[in-house]
Order: structure tokens, then C-alpha cells, then sequence
């Protein structure tokens, strides 16, 4: 069978692929060895923002008892929760399957592995081996957890991020090593449930990639809910104690040991890319990635590459656009990737939104800077609402007063960060920041406070001596 265009991954970048090409009159294909959805549907973004919810109905309850509200017994079932986000991951995977038949695009369920002259082969345990062609091929095979090299990582107990969504019961001691996005929110919700969390870093701060101020907040926020934090430490071997605890040995930088004990170690330290199948090509890597350029071509003719198995930008909202641009280049279209204004964003209690420079990053490339912030105990819907932690902080160019980033924590961060993304697309300044009004009472009221803080404006602060 020959295609205009296959799609070897079904995930977030994969089938937004797929079903863009199929829109713009290619006969379309796509390969895909698991359940479609990939890594994000279904056992990352989608698995753990169902867990999550919990943590929230949780923290709701807590703030409910100083609100007068009283709840007399409080039972968790993490069962029940894997339950819940089982049957979401359920709905939203058959929800892809049926875009795809819509568009009519050809699914083949089955491991895919690329042959020479256009060819692939699909692996099917129910309908043995299928060869079909294609005129175009774009790969969105993701990425998996990376294992670091560990003496003792192999030991039972020991478990990924995607192992870890599997289990249905909760440990009474987690070790997480790697204090990231993937740690950080798998902390939050074992530690909800009841666990005693440690999480083990070697950088310096927790969620180090974020803006300082952030990543020192998020680690005093972590540490006040419980979670012990080892930050500058390096994990030195895992081993089984005679009582059947995992036993984790650790180091700072001087070298002094540290034992820490748990029933689950989670490795949680990044992920790599899969290029299993992929050797036909001989594509061009870097640092173990396709390389790619601006329209997302590698290197050889009619083969494009997107999301995760780049190593762009690891995140699902990337990968779906990546896998536009790539289908309408494949289809004649001349589009390029612009990787420049990406929102991310971490859902842990409190959340956090995060685009473009952080501060540091803006004075690295010679920006002098403007700075606000504004903390949401002084927002008044945050107050009414008892959720004042967190606070805004805005990053401009002092010449241009051009907005640089943005960095938000607190309730409702992963939501308004999608304002910043747009304000920095349209190359908005502060000054338009400032002259858009918020409605009131809502916590992006916050966003032009922390805005007129940069010239002293401020109308909910106590004017600066």
C-alpha cells in the first residue's frame, strides 16, 4: 500500500501530524507499536494531571477547614485514583483514534521499522507483518525515561516515571532522584497521599532550568509541605537491605554520605530519544538527537523529524506544533518552526507558567533589564479565594521596555501564562501590558501589577521608599 505521507509515532506531535496532512489532501498513515497518544496520553501529561486533581480536592479540603467547612473523615483511595485516571487516559485515547478515522487517516498498530526505498515494515502481534510505502516520512517516534548508570538502578523497586503510573498503591517511603518537572510533580502527589518523600538533586535548586527566583521559591514551597529536599547531591549506588528496604547512598560535594532508606526509588532525571527502526536512514544526530533544520527536514530527502526525538523542547504543546509545520511542509507548504515564545508549565501546588527569558537568561544575551513582580497576597481575588501563595514577576528589555519572559507562580499560572505567550508574540512592551485591563477580581490582575511595579506604579503595593 503507497501513502503520500506516513507518520511513524502516534503521539501528541505524531497524530496532529497525521491528521494535518490527511486535512491537506494527502493519503495519510500512521504507525504506532503502543496505544495511540503516545508517552503524553498516556502515561505522562494526561496520567498525572488526573492524579494531580486529587492533590488539588485535597489541598481544598485543608483550606475548606479554615474557611468553616467541616469534613469529618478524610479516606484515600489511591486505587480509585488510578482508577479515574485510567478511565480518562481510555476515553481520550479512543477520542484520537476517532480523529483519525474522521480524516481518514490509515492506522497500523504494530512496531514500524524503516526499510530502504520508502518502505516500512509494521509488526503487528494480531495481523503479523504489513509493508507499506510512502512519499513523505515524518518520525515522531517521542523519547523514554533515561536511565542514569547507577550501580543498583536494575534492582526490583526501582522504577520509572511511566512504571510508577502503573502501580496502584502508594509507598510509605518514595526516593526521587532528580528534582526536574517529572520529580517535582510525582512528589507533590505521593506526598498528598501520605508517603514520606525525599527528593534527591545534583543541581543546586530544585527545577533548576526555571528563573532563580521561581526555583527558590518552589523549593521552600516543597519543603514546607514535607518533602525533604537533597539538593548538590550525587546518588552514588542503590542496595537492597536485609529487611527488604531499598537503600539509596548519596554524596555532597565534599565528598560526606548520606544513607537514605524508602520502599520505591523513582529515577526521574530526563528522557532520551527513540530511533529504534530508524537505522535505514542514516540520519544525522547530534547529542543522540535527529538533527533538524528550521521546516524540520533531516538530512535525508522527503524525511522530516519532530517532537521529543529532535530534543528541541521536550514538551507535548512542541511536539503538536512541530508536527503541523511538518506535515505542510511535506504537503509543498514553506513553513518554519519558531521555538523562540514556548509556554511551560509545572503542576504542582502551588503551579507554575513560565515563558520566554528567564532573568538570567535575558542578561547572559546583554539585555539591561527591567524587573516586576507582585506577590498574590496582595490580589484580592487571591485572598478571598485563600490561595495567596506565589507571586508574578515580569522580564523586560530596559531600552525597548520589550517583553522578554515571564514567570508565574501560583493558583492559575499554567492557565494565564497562555496571555504572556500571546502578549510576547506580538512583540507586546510593558506599556501594553499595563494599558490592557483585567478583569477584577481575578488573579491575572496580578499580571499589570507586576507590570507597573517595573516603573513604580504599583497600585496594590505600599509606594517604594
Amino acid at each position: 500500500m503507497y501513502y503520500d505521507v506516513v507518520v511513524l509515532g502516534a503521539g501528541p506531535g505524531g497524530y496532529v501530524s497525521a491528521i494535518r496532512a490527511a486535512q491537506l489532501g494527502a493519503k495519510t498513515a500512521i504507525v504506532e507499536k503502543g496505544p495511540v497518544g503516545g508517552t503524553c496520553l498516556n502515561v505522562g501529561c494526561i496520567p498525572t494531571k488526573a492524579l494531580i486533581k486529587n492533590v488539588e480536592i485535597l489541598h481544598s479540603l485543608e483550606l475548606g477547614k479554615q474557611r468553616g467547612i467541616q469534613v469529618q473523615e478524610v479516606k484515600l483511595d489511591y486505587r480509585k485514583a488510578v482508577k479515574v485516571k485510567n478511565g480518562a487516559v481510555k476515553q481520550l485515547v479512543k477520542g484520537v483514534e476517532g480523529l483519525l478515522a474522521s480524516n481518514g487517516v490509515d492506522l497500523y498498530q504494530g512496531k514500524g521499522c524503516v526499510q530502504e526505498n520508502q518502505v516500512i515494515s509494521v509488526e503487528s502481534p494480531e495481523n503479523g507483518n504489513v509493508t507499506i510505502q510512502y512519499g513523505r516520512l515524518i518520525i515522531a517516534t517521542g523519547s523514554q525515561p533515561a536511565m542514569p548508570p547507577i550501580k543498583g538502578a536494575d534492582l526490583e523497586g526501582v522504577v520509572t516515571s511511566e512504571k510508577m503510573l502503573q502501580m496502584d498503591s502508594v509507598p510509605e517511603r518514595l526516593i526521587i532522584i532528580g528534582g526536574g518537572v517529572i520529580g517535582c510533580e510525582f512528589a507533590s502527589i505521593f506526598n498528598a497521599y501520605g508517603s514520606k518523600v525525599t527528593i534527591v538533586e545534583m543541581l543546586p535548586a530544585a527545577v533548576a532550568m526555571l528563573d532563580g527566583d521561581i526555583s527558590r521559591y518552589m523549593g521552600d514551597m516543597l519543603q514546607e509541605q514535607g518533602i525533604d529536599l537533597k539538593l548538590s547531591r550525587q546518588v552514588k549506588q542503590i542496595s537492597r537491605t536485609g529487611d527488604g528496604m531499598l537503600e539509596v547512598s548519596i554524596a555532597d560535594q565534599d565528598g560526606q554520605e548520606e544513607l537514605l532508606c524508602g520502599n520505591q526509588v523513582l529515577i526521574s532525571v530526563g528522557r532520551k530519544p527513540s530511533l529504534e527502526g530508524l537505522e535505514a536512514l542514516n540520519l544525522e544526530t547530534e547529542k543522540g538527537c535527529i538533527k533538524v533544520n528550521d521546516k524540520l527536514e533531516t538530512g535525508t530527502a522527503g524525511v522530516y523529524a519532530i517532537g521529543d526525538v529532535t530534543g528541541k523542547k521536550l514538551l507535548a504543546h512542541v511536539a503538536s506544533e512541530m508536527g503541523v509545520k511538518a506535515a505542510e511542509n511535506a504537503m509543498g507548504l514553506d513553513r518554519e518552526m519558531e521555538l523562540d515564545i514556548v509556554p511551560s508549565c509545572i503542576y504542582t501546588i502551588p503551579e507554575v507558567g513560565t515563558v520566554g527569558l528567564s532573568e538570567a537568561e535575558a542578561r547572559a544575551k546583554g539585555h539591561e533589564l527591567l524587573i516586576g513582580k507582585f506577590p498574590l497576597m496582595a490580589c484580592g481575588k487571591a485572598v478571598a479565594t485563600g490561595e495567596p501563595e506565589g507571586f508574578f514577576k515580569l522580564v523586560a528589555d530596559k531600552e525597548t521596555r520589550k517583553l522578554l519572559g515571564a514567570h508565574l507562580v501560583g493558583k492559575s499560572a499554567t492557565e494565564i501564562v497562555a496571555e504572556m505567550s500571546a502578549y510576547m508574540k506580538m512583540g507586546a512592551r510593558i506599556d501594553d501590558v499595563i494599558d490592557t485591563i483585567h478583569a477584577h477580581p481575578t488573579i491575572s490582575e496580578a499580571i499589570a501589577e507586576a507590570a507597573r511595579d517595573i516603573d513604580g506604579t504599583c497600585i496594590h503595593m505600599p509606594k517604594r521608599k
